[in-house]
């Protein structure tokens, strides 16, 4: 068996065994994602970040963002920014992976880009454990940066978009690892109840399936 042939994790399959838990179903099921405009616009909106900070395409919008990346994603998923470690629990072996959205080696620091209704904070990007999860799968990386404003790029200036810093710590890594070992436990023991009523349909309205969901309609 090659690491390939393991089950795969990452922030978001772990953030939705804890949140919202009866999706990893429909994943399992093959269960159709529907397109998502909100989704798509915060690409269009991280690609022009992305470019901005590696040189490639500076934006007027982003003067005021110094910090520099020398490795960005060129196709999705793309291994150069990516960790993968294989993580065993309760005996059985899993392939954790995770892709930053741009490094810097010489820098040691790595870049998470959040675009929302609601920019976030400090406090709460500190608190992330998707930050503390690449905490973990980065341990050379010794900085993150956040950049972070409004989903629609033309809203952005010198007082919308911001740019936060933190430093990695080994409580990141502690903390993480406690947070992974119980969303691992919840897919080891089948527990796939979360964001369900007590008829076990569907509530989350943020349930990445939607209309294609199999606890819509149940």
């Amino acid at each position: 068996m090659t690491r390939f042939d393991l089950p795969t994790l990452s922030f978001s399959s772990l953030n939705t065994l804890h949140n919202s838990s009866h999706q990893w179903v429909n994943k399992m099921a093959g269960a159709e994602v529907p397109d998502n405009k909100y989704l798509e616009g915060g690409r269009v909106g991280e690609k022009i970040i992305q470019d901005h900070v590696s040189g490639k395409v500076l934006s007027d919008s982003l003067k005021h963002v110094i910090n520099t990346f020398s490795v960005v994603p060129e196709v999705p998923f793309d291994e150069r920014t990516a960790f993968e470690n294989v993580y065993k629990r309760n005996g059985k072996e899993y392939r954790v992976v995770g892709f930053a959205d741009a490094l810097d080696p010489q820098s040691k620091t790595l870049l998470e880009v959040k675009l929302s209704g609601t920019p976030w904070s400090l406090n709460k990007f500190r608190e992330s454990f998707q930050r503390k999860m690449y905490a973990w799968g980065f341990p050379q990386y010794t900085k993150a940066v956040l950049i972070t404003a409004n989903i629609d790029p033309n809203t952005w200036n010198d007082r919308t978009l911001k740019v936060r810093e933190t430093n990695m710590k080994d409580s990141d890594r502690d903390e993480v690892l406690e947070w992974m070992n119980a969303g691992i436990d919840i897919l080891q023991k089948g527990q796939f109840k979360g964001g369900l009523d007590e008829f076990g349909k569907c509530t989350d309205r943020w349930c990445l399936y939607g209309v294609n969901c199999l606890f819509k309609n149940h």
